[in-house]
């Protein structure tokens, strides 16, 4: 078996070309499709306190500058990118819990099937 760095490009018809290798991990794009994961993201957010909840919104939803929203929450600049960075940490962290908790279940669920097939078998 030759190993093969990923970094080298791979050389097709003269031209360097770069490695590609195929994984089992969904882009993000798919990620976000599952409506699963969009509703922990919602549920994530609806939970924001108040005051990051208005930054989120203003910055990431409607699209405002840092100088715009801290006209409109009447703040500095420096507190609408605290408020930010907090409200992404928290919504992160709670949507991380949140399917880690999820995945748990999952697999005690289909334990419990596995093992209750098992059990049946044995009788």
């Amino acid at each position: 078996m030759e190993l093969v760095s990923l970094s080298e490009p791979v050389r097709s018809q003269g031209e360097d070309l770069p490695r590609q290798v195929a994984g089992n991990c969904p882009i993000p794009s798919q990620v976000l499709e599952n409506g699963e994961v969009k509703e922990k993201l919602w549920q994530a957010i609806s939970s924001l306190a108040p005051k990051e909840l208005d930054v989120f919104t203003l910055r990431c939803i409607e699209g405002l500058s840092c100088k715009e929203t801290a006209s409109a929450v009447h703040c500095s600049q420096r507190t609408v990118r605290y408020r930010l960075a907090q409200a992404k940490r928290f919504i992160g962290d709670r949507v991380a819990r949140d399917l880690k908790t999820e995945v748990k279940k999952r697999d005690n669920k289909q334990g419990k099937v596995l093992q209750d097939k098992s059990l049946s078998s044995n009788i």
